[in-house]
């Protein structure tokens, strides 16, 4: 059986500082990934091991990792970034 839940592989880094009170978020590898609102809406996608949301306005925000289980992140202990399942 191959499904959408299968193919989700389990994450092989870590995200810190979590929570993260200046928006920066670091990855502890390199990784393709994607910011989207929480209506859905792209906000930033990028490559490598730094996410900045200095920029946004403090919320919940939806942070998926290409190929991998989404991860939560908490930005600013006032929303956090939650799963995005596409």
């Amino acid at each position: 059986v191959n499904s959408t839940k299968e193919a989700l592989k389990q994450p092989d880094f870590e995200i810190y500082p979590n929570p993260s009170k200046n928006g920066l978020f670091y990855l502890s590898k390199a990784k393709e990934w994607a910011v989207f609102s929480i209506t859905g809406q792209t906000i930033k996608v990028g490559e490598g091991q730094t996410i900045n949301l200095q920029a946004y306005p403090k919320g919940v925000y939806l942070l998926k990792v290409a190929n991998t289980i989404p991860q939560n992140i908490i930005f600013w202990q006032i929303g956090f970034l939650v799963p995005a399942f596409c």
